[in-house]
């Protein structure tokens, strides 16, 4: 659960599976990222919790497979057009945070 105010606020974890943090930042991502940028979510959770080069790397693996499409015959288009649509705006907004991680991470480890 987050709690958006003047700033973004992780209030529980409820929802969140006994495994690698990185499937629950990565779940918790999928479903919100129309609403919070992946940046500050990992500074959210960096704040609290450590992420390992590694764990990142393959955070960051995972966040690029696209979603499944069902494009089935007797799928309506509509739907199948607002799923792909859904991916493409998905799979950008990942990308973008991820160059801006990269770039912002880049300049940390060079200073």
């Amino acid at each position: 659960h987050l709690l958006e105010s003047d700033s973004f606020y992780l209030i529980s974890w409820d929802k969140s599976k006994l495994d690698l943090p990185i499937s629950d930042i990565e779940d918790f991502y999928r479903k919100n990222f129309r609403n919070i940028k992946l940046t500050n979510l990992l500074k959210i959770y960096r704040k609290k919790g450590v992420l390992k080069d590694d764990e990142l790397f393959l955070l960051f693996s995972y966040l690029l497979i696209p979603i499944d499409l069902n494009l089935s015959k007797d799928r309506n288009e509509y739907l199948k057009v607002k799923d792909v649509t859904y991916m493409i705006l998905y799979l950008e907004d990942t990308l973008d945070s991820l160059k801006k991680y990269s770039i912002e991470h880049n300049n940390k480890t060079n200073q």
